[in-house]
């Protein structure tokens, strides 16, 4: 497995946390304010998490929200690195 492989989006490791603790999106969305349309934006990786949304999830899932941010740096920086070989 590459570094690439191992890097997941935000969205996917929020999506596991939602599924293992049997929550849906829109209660996460009722936890944290945002709306469910952001939430479903983050899981599904169209939108990265920014701070606001991370000092709001994190709590919410018991992660700092440095984690949440560094996490979608590392996706950023994967992703950037993946598209720029093309």
């Amino acid at each position: 497995m590459s570094d690439d492989d191992a890097t997941a989006h935000p969205g996917e490791i929020i999506a596991a946390e939602l599924t293992e603790r049997g929550w849906t999106q829109k209660h996460l969305a009722d936890l944290t304010g945002l709306t469910p349309k952001h939430i479903c934006r983050i899981i599904s990786g169209r939108s990265g998490i920014g701070t606001h949304a991370a000092n709001l999830i994190g709590p919410a899932l018991d992660v700092p929200a440095r984690w949440l941010l560094r996490t979608q740096a590392d996706w950023d920086l994967a992703h950037h690195r993946t598209r720029s070989k093309v």
